[in-house]
């Protein structure tokens, strides 16, 4: 684009003179050529430079000098195809930057105390910043006209070799933001256009990208090349303000108006959506993708320039008087999503939901709700939209972010469980288990937003868990009916026990279990330091009691204090929609769970619940993947833990003789000092055949006199078995115990 505008003035007599040099200080020119002089005496080039000066056989140098605002001197030199500036600090010559150009410079001169105006031999003018960046480029010769007709030179002066060369001194000068260059019969005024010409001229040539970009590079600050605005960036803004506003309207309106031009031309029924989808449903979606894009500039536009409050008031009412107001909803979520748009006005949050509600893309509002800010939202205006829509993922972020409040988001989702059937409440079922198991583990919801502090983290724990436990308040769903008639109470944890056992236990186990426990005597104080560790603040007492508080009410949920467990009916007998629950892997789940707990000294139980774990971990419907510990590991562990006072021995024997589980029986022999009815039974155990020698060696070493006799006799009179056993093991038993009876 060009910038500069040229125009002729035909002067009476080509005796007018402009004076090059323009001094805007008052230094004396016999101290500045002194001070040049210093100059140029530093450079290694200092003699040709002199000569110029002296207008020898060298082209004299065209010098340029200006003051700025801190009274620092600016002097500016041109010769052949080099420029360089320098400044003039406390009497001191600095240079400051050099450059060379693609054609001999014929003048030179300040534009301003930011720009310098060049004119070389190829008749063009160009404007460069104090460092040396060329901002414009035109061509001063008008048309018809050569170079010797548009410039005023004299041959006073001759070269080396005696021949007159062309000198161009006192034919530029500079007032403003105009060049005036003298020609030999006219004066040729180039003027540089002033910001909003600038623009004006881009809409006329129908650029309105250019001048959108110009006009946000100006509000940034980038005012390299204009001379009318101010300094500082604030005053930029508050200058150009009122015109980007109108700069922005005026392209909608034009754009528009082509639109509907272009619909009435195809329809013949003034742009009538009705007809134009009759007509051609193509054209239809080339006008909303006009639609969009316009939308899509205003909102960058507005973004940029800080100007929402124009975006979604005048921008929005014109979209929706062109019937377009849910294209321009549409546009605005890519923006939300990038955080562009932290806020929207109530109005416009209110058409966003309701229209892509219509929609059904429930999800993809919800994820604009996730990118707002909070604090600048009508927040029961977007609780409520949320509630009437189900949009349940942002509703919890917007209590916990917004009031910190984790309760309420459970609150509301349970309502929904509750009053809808099992098919219906499945999805909201679940969202709310992934709710509890990221508060739990300590990671704000929904995923990708943080975590929770953890000084606050115990007393969340602890809140959802206590919700959790409390009596349900709908007292007419089928789920509260059921549950109370069987257990005569229905905490609310009973709905998702309904709805999945498996996960719900897995999601309370969040809240206690730890990555590492270490199945020994000491597993209480392990487990309790790394809760410390985890949570900064939780107690090892108030944890563990919070945890048999879950047991117990799930102990008494299901009746495992009861000889025979509870059958909860929800629905009536009759109907065939009817379920019964627990299930037998329902059942088998709340055992481990229980189960687990105990085996790790997390939790007490009785011993009619004792009884329970073991039968179940004893039958031959136990089953168990590589995520699960062996059924007989479990019992192992339990019988490490519990009182052999809390369990029958004969009951749990005959349990585990019927299961096989013969590391089990061992345990319960060893226990009742039945030592070879112990080692029969860790022989039978191919499996894993350690257990035997491990046995044999820990009871040499135990026993002693007769009993010791009668152990090693019956051990060598084994050998053969326990060779076929593990030849390895044995080997280490005899260096280590019958080194004196190999033969035998």
């Amino acid at each position: 684009m060009k910038v500069l505008l040229h125009w002729r003035m035909v002067l009476q007599s080509c005796s007018l003179c402009i004076n090059m040099l323009l001094w805007l200080d008052s230094v004396p020119t016999l101290t500045m050529l002194t001070i040049l002089r210093t100059f140029l005496d530093q450079k290694e080039h200092a003699k040709g430079q002199l000569l110029m000066l002296h207008g020898n056989t060298h082209r004299p140098p065209l010098i340029h000098r200006q003051l700025d605002e801190e009274r620092v001197s600016w002097l500016a030199l041109a010769w052949d195809r080099q420029v360089q500036v320098a400044k003039l600090v406390k009497s001191k010559m600095i240079r400051h930057k050099d450059w060379k150009l693609d054609s001999a410079a014929v003048g030179i001169a300040w534009l301003n105390d930011q720009m310098l105006a060049v004119l070389n031999l190829k008749g063009q003018l160009c404007l460069f910043s104090k460092d040396g960046s060329e901002l414009r480029r035109t061509i001063f010769i008008l048309d018809g006209f050569v170079f010797d007709d548009s410039i005023l030179y004299h041959t006073h002066f001759s070269n080396r070799f005696g021949n007159p060369e062309r000198h161009f001194n006192n034919s530029v000068a500079v007032r403003g933001a105009t060049v005036y260059i003298l020609g030999p019969s006219f004066l040729t005024v180039s003027r540089l256009l002033p910001w909003k010409e600038r623009i004006e001229a881009l809409k006329m040539a129908g650029d309105w990208m250019g001048a959108l970009d110009m006009a946000m590079k100006l509000y940034d600050g980038h005012t390299q090349g204009v001379v009318d605005l101010p300094r500082t960036v604030d005053s930029i803004r508050g200058a150009i303000m009122p015109y980007l506003v109108e700069l922005l309207l005026s392209y909608i309106g034009y754009v528009f108006e082509y639109i509907s031009i272009a619909l009435s031309n195809h329809t013949g029924k003034g742009g009538a959506i009705d007809g134009l989808i009759d007509a051609d449903r193509s054209l239809l979606t080339q006008r909303e993708e006009q639609y969009a894009r316009v939308g899509g500039v205003a909102v960058e536009f507005c973004v940029h320039i800080g100007r929402n409050d124009i975006l979604f008031d005048t921008v929005f009412s014109k979209f929706v008087a062109a019937q377009s107001g849910g294209i321009f909803l549409e546009v605005l979520e890519p923006y939300i999503l990038k955080d562009m748009l932290g806020s929207l006005p109530p109005e416009i949050m209110q058409a966003l939901v309701e229209h892509y509600s219509g929609k059904g893309w429930l999800q993809r509002v919800e994820q604009c709700i996730l990118h707002m800010d909070i604090s600048s939202l009508d927040f029961n205006q977007v609780v409520r939209l949320c509630r009437e829509h189900g949009l349940y993922g942002a509703l919890i972020y917007l209590f916990n972010q917004g009031l910190n409040d984790f309760r309420t988001p459970l609150e509301e989702l349970l309502s929904v469980i509750q009053n809808a059937t099992r098919k219906d409440a499945t999805s909201t079922c679940y969202r709310m288990l992934v709710y509890l198991k990221y508060c739990f583990q300590g990671l704000a919801f929904p995923p990708g937003h943080g975590t929770i502090p953890r000084a606050q983290l115990h007393a969340v724990r602890k809140e959802l868990l206590q919700f959790m436990l409390e009596d349900s308040k709908m007292l007419t769903s089928e789920v509260f009916k059921g549950f109370s008639s069987s257990s005569g109470k229905c905490p609310n944890i009973c709905y998702l026990l309904w709805m999945d056992t498996e996960a719900t236990l897995e999601v309370v186990k969040c809240a206690f279990a730890q990555e590492n426990f270490e199945p020994t005597s000491s597993t209480l104080d392990a487990s309790v330091s790394k809760d410390e560790e985890d949570t900064d603040i939780e107690s090892p007492d108030s944890q563990n009691i919070l945890l048999q508080s879950v047991v117990d009410a799930i102990i008494h949920i299901v009746g495992l204090e009861n000889e025979a467990i509870h059958s909860v009916v929800v629905g009536t007998a009759e109907s065939e929609e009817s379920e019964l629950w627990p299930s037998v892997s329902d059942f088998g789940h709340i055992v481990e769970f229980v189960s687990f707990f105990v085996s790790y000294k997390r939790a007490n139980a009785s011993q009619r619940v004792l009884k329970h774990i073991l039968k179940y971990l004893t039958s031959s419907t136990t089953s168990y993947d590589d995520k699960k510990m062996p059924p007989q590991k479990e019992v192992l562990q339990l019988f490490n833990v519990v009182p052999q006072t809390d369990w029958n021995s004969d009951y749990v024997l005959n349990l585990c003789l019927d299961a096989h589980f013969h590391q089990a029986c061992g345990m319960i022999y060893t226990a009742r000092n039945q030592n070879l009815a112990a080692l029969d039974s860790y022989m039978k155990d191919t499996m894993e055949p350690y257990h035997a020698f491990i046995f044999i060696n820990k009871k040499l070493l135990q026993l002693a006199s007769d009993e010791a006799l009668s152990f090693r006799s019956t051990v060598i009179s084994r050998f053969a078995e326990l060779v076929n056993l593990s030849r390895e093991c044995a080997f280490v038993l005899v260096i280590d115990h019958f080194h004196d009876e190999i033969q035998q």
